[in-house]
């Protein structure tokens, strides 16, 4: 934090980093179609206008 402002993590080890926190994330948590706004917010469905 005292650098010069440059600081780089690889690809990899962002995607990871990113993996991990997932893997011990509970499932209720996570951004899907079984939790969270997807449960409490109805939005109807429509067609796109042709």
């Amino acid at each position: 934090m005292a650098g010069g402002g440059q600081h780089t993590v690889s690809l990899d080890d962002a995607i990871e980093a990113c993996r991990t926190t997932a893997m011990d994330m509970h499932m209720h948590y996570k951004e899907t179609s079984l939790a969270g706004l997807a449960t409490t917010v109805k939005i109807p469905l429509s067609s796109p206008a042709c």
